[in-house]
C-alpha cells in the first residue's frame, strides 16, 4: 500500500530525482522477493513464504 502523504513529504524533502532513485532501489530489492514469494506459494512452501514475507516487511519501513 502506497502512503501518498509520505511520498509527497519525501518529494518535498529530497526532490523528484532523488525520489526516483529511491523507488528504483526499492524495486530492485523488493521485486525479487515478491517473485520468490510467488514461487514458494506455487510450491505450497509455507516456511519460505513466511521467511520471505518477513524479509519484505522488514525492508518496507525503510522506504516509507
Amino acid at each position: 500500500m502506497l502512503n501518498e502523504h509520505q511520498l509527497a513529504g519525501d518529494m518535498a524533502s529530497v526532490g523528484p530525482e532523488k525520489l526516483r532513485q529511491w523507488i528504483a532501489l526499492f524495486k530492485d530489492s523488493a521485486l525479487p522477493l515478491v517473485e520468490e514469494i510467488e514461487a514458494a506459494r506455487a510450491m505450497n512452501d509455507d516456511v519460505n513464504i513466511k521467511r520471505l514475507a518477513h524479509k519484505l516487511k522488514a525492508a518496507a519501513p525503510a522506504w516509507g
